[in-house]
């Protein structure tokens, strides 16, 4: 009688430990599946979306030193062409990427005969230059549908300190559309916005 009290004593002490041990084991999963999610949540990439600027580059010191010094870039005309390096695309050579050759274009502007070329740079920028009998035009066109910041640009790009050279003088009209001498002679800047909402330059100096 004593031999079956102690086998059914140790049958409840087998039985209360293997349902201690299942529900120690309970907790260890729950404890694991729940560190699991909580190291899943502060691993959890981010993914960023990073666009490149179409807007243009903030003039070097070294162009603006330049400027200072020769603002009508006189210095980089060139002999035997038909085009000087202005301010313009001496900024363009110097900050981007050219992407194309010149690509010269004969034409006619009423009577008067003109060459023009055209040659692409990096961030969708394209520069047409065309010689007139009267003078220069060049055209910037740019990607950038941002005016505070084409207008920033190219206003350091085209000053002209009007003291020098005999320049008559320069200004910007209260919409900041127009920097020029207005009906006189000179360089007549005006920055406009295409149908895609990018905004240009347009730039004729002469008379």
């Amino acid at each position: 009688m004593q031999k079956v009290q102690f086998i059914l004593i140790l049958f409840l002490l087998f039985s209360c430990n293997q349902e201690e041990n299942k529900n120690q084991t309970h907790e260890i999963f729950q404890n694991k599946e729940e560190d699991s999610i909580d190291s899943g949540s502060t691993d959890t990439l981010i993914l960023v979306e990073i666009k490149e600027s179409k807007c243009l580059l903030e003039p070097s010191l070294e162009y603006m030193e330049l400027k200072k010094k020769d603002p009508f870039f006189q210095s980089f005309d060139t002999v035997g062409l038909d085009y000087s390096m202005d301010e313009i695309y001496y900024y363009l050579v110097t900050h981007y990427d050219s992407i194309s050759e010149k690509q010269l274009i004969e034409g006619k502007f009423g009577d008067s005969e003109h060459s023009q070329w055209k040659q692409g740079f990096s961030s969708g920028i394209t520069y047409t230059f065309i010689k007139y009998d009267s003078g220069n035009a060049c055209i910037l066109e740019t990607s950038c549908d941002d005016f505070k910041n084409f207008y920033s640009v190219i206003s350091k790009l085209i000053y002209y300190p009007y003291e020098k050279g005999g320049m008559p003088k320069h200004y910007w009209y209260k919409d900041s559309t127009y920097y020029g001498p207005g009906n006189d002679v000179g360089c007549h800047n005006k920055l406009k916005r295409n149908k895609k909402g990018n905004y240009f330059l347009e730039q004729y100096c002469g008379c």
